[in-house]
């Protein structure tokens, strides 16, 4: 049995989608190889979740392995909150010592070395 479909890949940020057409001949595939290759891809699946999630990484978990079927019937369970926009990155040194006198900050610098 052969499996056809279409994958669109991005390879950075702002570049256009490239198709790929992708042909999966599951010819010798047994129950116990397809759960290997299931289990793989629930767990990428989850801890993608689990990275992207701003509640604490759970000690334990059960999943039913249909909630992970992408398709018509089902939709990945996964709770995939959007990723945080990037913050300008602000120099924390600077903002740390803005206010001091060219004096203060040598005296703290000698003070870091000596240490």
């Amino acid at each position: 049995m052969k499996d056809e479909l279409q994958l669109l890949t991005c390879k950075a940020k702002g570049l256009s989608h490239q198709p790929t057409e992708v042909c999966i001949d599951w010819m010798g595939m047994d129950q116990e190889t397809l759960m290997v290759l299931a289990r793989s891809a629930i767990i990428h699946a989850l801890q993608c979740g689990w990275k992207r999630s701003l509640d604490p990484i759970p000690e334990k978990v059960e999943v039913l392995a249909v909630d992970f079927v992408r398709g018509q019937l089902h939709e990945v369970l996964i709770d995939r909150p959007p990723l945080p926009r990037a913050r300008p990155q602000i120099n924390w040194l600077d903002k740390l010592i803005e206010g001091l006198s060219p004096e203060q900050k040598a005296q703290y610098l000698r003070e870091l070395q000596s240490n």
